[in-house]
């Protein structure tokens, strides 16, 4: 079985560049789950909303709200009628919006990043299929993506919950420091104190997000769905934080900036063609989600990453993974 990379420890950059290389040569089975799937369901979510709001796709969107309540301010709220008329109705668009997107992330969100990442964990392992391949098996196993995905989120809410004490203790130490000295109610005692505020908050909701970063692929390539693939991310995730951090960080702002990229031109194109407000909207979700797989993709990396640095994975897939009588190596993709 031939292997596309040479199992060994990968730095940033090899990352990366596994990543984009990845993407580009599985594009068929990575656009089937993030376009058809994904970005499908957001469109929906998107179509709700608008059609909730005043004058729909032709309708200026949610700045129409600000216009209405500055209206309303100007002229003194005489009409408290219209005042709540107006809270009502765009409170239910956003209330109906906000329901399907929540659906939306239990229901579809883990059969796209748990497809994307089978394909990932496939390629590396030199497993060969077809965008529906890929689906086929992706689809034989929603159940437990679903099971993945509502276990996903539960540890990044305990983990959210167990971040605050920390950070309570922080605004308690602070608020005595500041109060005990000279700069007691003074600008520089905010400027000072504000600023490892902030610091401390971000901090604390990376730890708490990257304890679940390989939930995903650690179910996927062990087959350890549920409450075990959170205890196995948790495990790799450990001794290499601070590089799986930085992977993560740098990974994520090249998606936002490729997606801010895509928005404001499909703005920019809408408004020099006149066309209706929410067709930027509806035709960003598509674009921005062939960019989203990124993140799994590297996700998936990090994880073999860490496998390889802790539990010498590298040293199997040399002995095996080139030879016949080991056609795939221990913890396959599904």
């Amino acid at each position: 079985m031939d292997l596309p990379f040479e199992p060994k420890p990968m730095g940033v950059g090899t990352i990366l560049d596994h990543s984009f290389r990845i993407y580009r040569r599985n594009f068929g089975a990575v656009a089937l789950f993030a376009l058809l799937i994904g970005a499908l369901s957001q469109v929906l979510v998107d179509l709700v909303l608008l059609s909730a709001l005043p004058g729909g796709l032709s309708g200026p969107g949610l700045s129409n709200f600000f216009n209405e309540y500055l209206d309303l301010i100007g002229g003194g709220i005489d009409d408290y009628g219209s005042m709540v008329s107006m809270f009502n109705r765009w409170g239910s668009a956003v209330r109906s919006s906000s329901l399907l997107g929540l659906a939306v992330s239990l229901l579809i969100t883990p059969m796209v990043t748990g497809g994307v990442t089978n394909v990932v964990s496939g390629y590396y392992h030199g497993v060969k299929d077809t965008a529906g391949g890929w689906f086929a098996r992706a689809r034989s196993h929603y159940g437990r993506f679903l099971l993945t995905g509502l276990v996903l989120l539960l540890s990044r809410i305990l983990s959210g919950l167990v971040a605050i004490l920390p950070m309570f203790f922080l605004l308690v130490i602070f608020g005595l420091v500041i109060g005990s000295t000279a700069l007691s109610g003074s600008i520089v005692g905010v400027l000072v104190a504000l600023p490892l505020m902030l610091v401390a908050l971000a901090v604390l909701v990376a730890v708490s997000f990257m304890w679940t970063l390989l939930i995903f692929p650690a179910a996927i390539n062990e087959g350890s769905f549920g409450f075990r693939a959170a205890s196995r991310a948790f495990s790799l995730t450990f001794r290499n934080f601070w590089r799986m951090l930085g992977t993560t960080v740098l990974m994520y702002l090249i998606v936002f900036l490729v997606q801010t990229m895509f928005s404001v031109g499909l703005t920019s194109l809408v408004l020099l063609l006149n066309a209706p407000s929410g067709i930027a909207s509806l035709a960003s979700a598509p674009l921005g989600a062939l960019v989203a797989p990124l993140v799994p993709i590297a996700s998936s990396l990090m994880y073999l990453d860490a496998r390889i640095r802790r539990e010498g994975y590298d040293l199997y897939l040399r002995s095996h993974g080139l030879s016949s009588q080991y056609p795939q190596p221990p913890h396959t993709p599904l």
